[in-house]
């Protein structure tokens, strides 16, 4: 599995139906090339829609773990867990691709 940004994903999909959408307006009504620019702006309007459906998942951001330490109480064994345990997931991430 792979844990995605999804806030700047949907970003993302925002501009590219920006750009679209000046594409579009550019362009002639009833030419192909503005049937193209309309359905590829329909297809990141449902990129959008598509991400915004999907279920969430539990999950711990990296950052967090190694920032924990901050305001807690963690012993040495604690810390070199976390550490140890950031670094294999980090591996295998890495693995994974």
């Amino acid at each position: 599995m792979r844990l995605i940004d999804a806030d700047t994903y949907a970003a993302e999909m925002r501009r590219k139906q920006e750009n679209c959408r000046i594409w579009k307006d550019s362009l002639d009504r009833g030419s192909e090339t503005y049937a193209r620019a309309e359905q590829s702006f329909i297809t990141f309007v449902e990129a959008a829609l598509t991400l915004k459906s999907q279920p969430t998942i539990d999950a711990i951001p990296v950052e967090w773990l190694r920032n924990i330490h901050k305001n807690s109480i963690l012993t040495r064994n604690d810390m070199e867990f976390r550490d140890w345990l950031i670094e294999k997931w980090q591996k295998e991430q890495e693995a994974n691709q």
